[in-house]
């Protein structure tokens, strides 16, 4: 995002849990509350981007741009297919906002 100011964080929504369960209960609760869908939504694994998937078919919401971090071999079986990243956490580098 510092490369990139033009991108926002609009808001997190929080999820207990990295399966495609926690995934699935944590939109289900957000579109409940009457928010709005984001135009990107950014998982930490692809299991919760899944459960994303599966709450926006279940409440009729357009799938918007669901991008995960995992690389996993399911994100090729959703629909529609994630887009996926496969990153290695150790090469990563911490930096800690200010």
């Amino acid at each position: 995002m510092e490369e990139n100011p033009q991108i926002s964080l609009k808001e997190d929504i929080l999820c207990d849990g990295f399966g495609s369960i926690a995934g699935y209960d944590a939109l289900k609760s957000y579109i409940q509350a009457g928010k709005s869908i984001p135009q990107a939504i950014f998982t930490g694994t692809d299991s919760l981007a899944i459960g994303v998937l599966k709450a926006m078919h279940e409440f009729h919401k357009p799938i918007q741009n669901i991008i995960s971090i995992n690389g996993d071999s399911s994100g090729a079986w959703a629909h529609p297919q994630l887009t996926s990243v496969d990153i290695n956490a150790r090469l990563m580098e911490w930096k800690q906002s200010p």
